[in-house]
């Protein structure tokens, strides 16, 4: 039979090994949130080139498909299961939208916010409105982000730390190529109002909501004002 001294050294092993398992999966998670969506950036590239009239079923079925898939690992791993909303999970949906319009139309009224990412946007529906580049903006893009980001990277590589808040908000920002320092802190400031969203709600439901409603309030307000 195992004796004191025989389990002893088993049992002090544990928490070192436990220690590792647990860097290891931090260190996976922080690398697909980061590699996942340069992939697909990089096939959506491929279907069309840049132009959103090109390819417009294969790029919206492609990234329907690449988006299952993902949020499929993310439920077989337990790291994230989208679950039907309760009225909890509205409610702190409107709280958390509300809280980001208000920013929003905070900084559009008294900050002059540039970057790449809205310019981008901008040249795209020069040429005209297509489906796909409607849902790429409104609804793709920000289900993308929230997952790879918001998911994998801060709850899944920093466990919902403020740290992890911190790290992923300023990448959400360079995602969006700010021109200047005070819109790199503005996008910085909306991404710790969809991370913190997320650290209290304990769904992505609560900032994917969020953002595709911000999204599409920016392509109907487009129509207005271009």
């Amino acid at each position: 039979s195992l004796s004191r001294k025989s389990i002893a050294p088993m049992l002090a092993g544990w928490p070192e090994e436990m220690w590792k398992d647990d860097c290891v999966e931090r260190i996976k998670y922080i690398v697909l949130g980061l590699l996942l969506p340069i992939s697909f950036g990089i096939l959506r590239y491929m279907i069309n080139g840049g132009d959103y009239f090109k390819n417009e079923i294969l790029l919206i079925s492609m990234a329907t498909l690449y988006l299952w898939y993902s949020f499929r690992y993310a439920r077989k791993t337990n790291l994230e299961e989208l679950e039907i909303p309760t009225k909890k999970i509205i409610g702190q949906f409107l709280v958390t939208f509300l809280i980001s319009q208000l920013f929003y139309y905070t900084g559009i009224q008294f900050l002059q916010i540039q970057s790449d990412s809205s310019a981008s946007f901008a040249e795209n529906i020069s040429h005209g409105y297509s489906l796909s580049l409607m849902l790429s903006v409104s609804v793709i893009s920000p289900i993308e982000e929230e997952l790879f980001l918001r998911g994998f990277v801060q709850k899944g590589g920093f466990r919902n730390s403020w740290l992890g808040i911190f790290l992923t908000s300023s990448f959400f920002s360079l995602l969006h190529v700010p021109n200047d320092a005070l819109s790199f802190i503005y996008y910085a400031l909306s991404g710790f109002i969809y991370g913190t969203s997320y650290k209290y709600s304990k769904t992505l439901w609560v900032p994917i909501l969020c953002h595709i409603g911000h999204n599409t309030i920016i392509v109907v307000r487009s129509f207005f004002y271009t």
